[in-house]
């Protein structure tokens, strides 16, 4: 029997959460059996059918929350509910009695398939010195690390830490710690021992795989993992069924952005965030009284920023960071009304998340640059409150949160604390749809759909039009094109092609429209009027590689009706200016 080494990330993190177990709905009936009239021990045993011993538990368990109280009237204690008792026993299910709770939790990452566990699920885990010790005396399979960074997204995390009737509130001001470690495997019978049983059937394989190629075929063991190192970003389009407000959820034009920022800093009950690629003071100071007003309400305001502009030094947009928080404190008499992240992202997803009265998020995905905009560009971004949808854009705000890989914030905390409420949270409203998030590299498989499903036209929003266009957009869409005499529009404002020493000639199968006024600052892409991508990236310069997960944020619907309008919206702005 052969040993396998299975190289993991062990981590350990501070969580502090609240804890209380529900109550039963015997404990509820006894509680109101007790607030419609005075009752003994032995009474309640009777009419209840349950044992006495029982029924004392039940008892001080509603005394210790407060809801009851013992009094002897004539030598018999009798059992009665208090005025909060009174309060509790109308609501549907007794409100849980939380204990706040300060524990370290440890956990493992594996970086072949992203597997993220408990330490506990795994059998012997071991540090490299001990692994190197105990290979003087034992014939033992060690698979090399994975190139690439290992990390788990904060929600994931939290998903398997949490316990049974925890709610997590935030992690701890110490940053979580990370080692490299072994997973100690064997297989016999075919059956992998040591391995959590929720690990992936792809992690199985291709530890049988590796041990396969190294008894048999004497090949390196990563040979194998090289192949499938990791679940690729780019697997495929994921689609999810949500429900879409068709009223308002197109937002289109420069100053419908701008009622659309103020609406999210009018309708916010707690929490807003924004993140928005650049920054600027002018427009810090055109949205001065939207942020006081939301201040003054008690709603929290995060600020996070992506990134300088092209050609830019280094450290150009932290240093408008520092001018916005100084306009904005000189002109509200010092006050911190706005919360910025002190580090950038390195995204270019343009997203602005904020709370309802109802209870649910609205969450804005696509091409404003919120805090930098003059709000007099052709913009285009898509709006969305489905918990279905909204859960994975606030778990892509999550990992925009972290200061670097495996670090977190206090805006992760309060991120992932939503996410996890938001979860499988009904939403009735609008009309079901199919949508799918879109992310980094994911991009070029839109452009692929697009080409491989379109009958009749295509078109194409983009703000740049660079050197890259011709393989990106313009050689596969006029393949498709050719092949269906499709009719195909691409639109933008900004020439960044190398016109000294140009590019191969674009398609002619593809029609060009430089559009002046207004700019073209959308981003979006759609095809037979059926399926429309809302986007931050650059369709026809930007081309993300696949493990970029986090520059770029779109959403792709499945929509005749919002397709249509967004077709009419867009190219009617343009169409005195082609």
């Amino acid at each position: 029997m052969k040993i396998i080494a299975l190289p993991i990330k062990y981590g350990t993190v501070r969580l502090h959460v609240d804890k209380g177990s529900r109550w039963t709905l015997i404990e509820h009936s006894i509680l109101w059996q007790i607030c419609r009239e005075n009752s003994s021990a032995r009474s309640l045993s009777r009419s209840s059918a349950m044992p006495y011993r029982l029924i004392i538990e039940i008892l001080s368990r509603l005394m210790k929350a407060g809801w009851a109280e013992a009094r002897e009237i004539k030598g018999e204690v009798l059992f009665s509910g208090t005025e909060s008792g009174q309060e509790a026993v109308k609501q549907t299910d007794l409100p849980r009695i939380l204990n706040p709770v300060d524990r370290i939790a440890k956990f493992v990452l594996e970086g072949y398939t992203g597997g993220c566990f408990r330490y506990n699920d795994f059998g012997q885990v071991v540090s490299k010195s001990r692994l190197s010790h105990l290979q003087e005396s034992n014939e033992i399979l060690v698979l090399e690390s994975p190139s690439h960074q290992v990390y788990a997204e904060t929600a994931d995390l939290l998903e398997v830490l949490l316990q049974d009737e925890e709610t997590f509130k935030k992690f701890g001001e110490e940053q979580a710690r990370i080692s490299d470690k072994y997973c100690l495997l064997n297989i016999r019978s075919e059956v992998i021992h040591g391995l959590p049983a929720s690990a992936s059937e792809k992690l199985r394989k291709l530890v049988q795989s590796a041990q396969k190629s190294s008894t048999e075929q004497r090949k390196s063991p990563i040979d194998v993992f090289d192949k499938t190192t990791v679940t690729e970003i780019s697997e495929g389009i994921n689609y999810i069924s949500a429900r879409l407000d068709l009223s308002d959820a197109l937002i289109i034009g420069g100053p419908a952005h701008l009622n659309a920022v103020r609406i999210a800093l009018e309708k916010a009950e707690e929490f807003v965030v924004i993140h928005s690629t650049f920054v600027n003071p002018v427009t810090f100071d055109l949205l001065y009284d939207n942020f006081r007003n939301a201040y003054e309400r008690g709603v929290r305001i995060q600020i996070l920023w992506g990134q300088g502009s092209p050609g830019d030094r280094k450290g150009s947009t932290s240093a408008a960071v520092r001018q916005c928080e100084d306009l904005l404190r000189n002109k509200s008499g010092g006050a911190s009304i706005v919360n910025f992240e002190y580090f950038s992202t390195g995204s270019h997803a343009k997203i602005l998340a904020y709370d309802l009265p109802s209870g649910h998020m609205a969450c804005v995905v696509g091409s404003c640059n919120w805090l930098s905009s003059s709000f007099d560009s052709l913009e285009c971004s898509l709006r969305v409150r489905d918990p279905a949808i909204v859960a994975p854009i606030l778990r892509y705000l999550t990992e925009l949160s972290r200061p670097y890989p495996g670090g977190t914030s206090p805006l992760t905390g309060a991120l992932v604390a939503r996410t996890l409420r938001l979860k499988g949270a009904p939403y009735p409203h609008g009309t079901k749809v199919r949508m799918a998030l879109i992310t980094g590299g994911q991009h070029n498989l839109v452009v692929q759909a697009a080409r491989d499903h379109a009958q009749e036209n295509i078109f194409v929003f983009s703000h740049r039009l660079g050197d890259g266009a011709r393989n990106l957009i313009c050689l596969p869409l006029s393949a498709a094109a050719n092949e269906r005499k499709l009719t195909i529009d691409i639109y933008y404002s900004k020439d960044d092609r190398n016109h000294e020493s140009p590019s191969a000639p674009i398609s002619s199968s593809v029609k060009l429209h430089s559009c002046r006024e207004p700019r073209v600052h959308a981003k979006c892409l759609s095809w037979d009027l059926s399926s429309l991508l809302v986007t931050s990236q650059n369709l026809c310069s930007a081309d993300p590689p696949d493990e970029a997960h986090f520059s770029e944020l779109g959403i792709l619907v499945e929509c005749s009706p919002l397709a249509l309008e967004a077709s009419q919206q867009l190219k009617g702005s343009l169409l005195e200016f082609d």
